[in-house]
């Protein structure tokens, strides 16, 4: 029965914005856990949860954080700036415009005017 309605519902559309959200998150995570090469331990030690879920909310309730990061996408204030220059390894400072394109692609995909 439970399959018979899960076609019953439509897919979700999906757009070149789900792919640049998912690069992101994933580019983000990357630029914070790895140091670099040549570091003693390529990988830092901090806690996730120290510097991740106060900017995208708790790991473990999965609604808090989808509705952290849409808030940290698209606000049009400063939390994103703030994210990025506390996370980003010091190895990966010069990738630090791509990040921020990579959320303008986003942002501006999501607004009406950003559409075409």
């Amino acid at each position: 029965m439970a399959w018979k309605l899960l076609k019953l519902v439509p897919a979700p559309v999906h757009t070149f914005k789900h792919d640049i959200q998912s690069f992101l998150w994933v580019f983000l995570f990357l630029v914070h856990f790895y140091i670099g090469p040549g570091s003693e331990g390529a990988i830092r030690q901090d806690d996730m949860r120290k510097y991740w879920c106060r900017w995208i909310g708790s790991l473990n309730d999965t609604k808090k954080m989808r509705a952290s990061r849409e808030k940290l996408m698209k606000n049009r204030d400063d939390r994103y700036s703030v994210f990025v220059d506390a996370t980003f390894s010091k190895y990966f400072e010069g990738l630090k415009p791509l990040a921020h394109d990579l959320r303008q692609a986003i942002v501006d995909s999501a607004s009406p005017q950003g559409r075409h």
